[in-house]
């Protein structure tokens, strides 16, 4: 069975500073989102002027298999406009049904894009 590209995109309050600061203290760990059963998985960010790319997988709570694995980008908005956009780009080696995989990589993003906007990213 062949596994389908999986691409969904979420707008995000905060600026590519935050969500670099973010994901640097959350590189090569995992982050357990306990009311998921879910524990996401992140590679070391890279930036760029108005990017960062970082590879990020889903596991369910047995850790096992990855659900969904990708790439995740923060791509900087125009300078006049706020915020940042977080676009996942994966595919499912659990091969979900596309139908399934888009909605959980859709919440995966709105589970990131919480986290960035709420733990303190300097915090050690």
């Amino acid at each position: 069975m062949k596994t389908t590209g999986i691409r969904t995109e979420q707008s995000i309050s905060d600026d590519l500073s935050r969500a670099y600061m973010w994901l640097s203290r959350h590189r090569s760990r995992t982050v357990d989102v306990h009311h998921k059963g879910w524990r996401l998985a992140f590679g070391i960010p890279m930036s760029a002027a108005r990017a960062i790319i970082c590879a990020v997988s889903l596991h369910g709570e047995d850790g096992s298999e990855p659900v969904l694995g990708g790439v995740l980008r923060v791509i900087s908005n125009r300078a006049d406009e706020a915020g940042s956009r977080l676009v996942f780009d994966g595919r499912s080696p659990a091969r979900l049904d596309p139908r399934v995989a888009r909605p959980v990589a859709a919440e995966m993003l709105g589970v990131i894009a919480e986290r960035i906007a709420t733990d303190d990213p300097v915090a050690a």
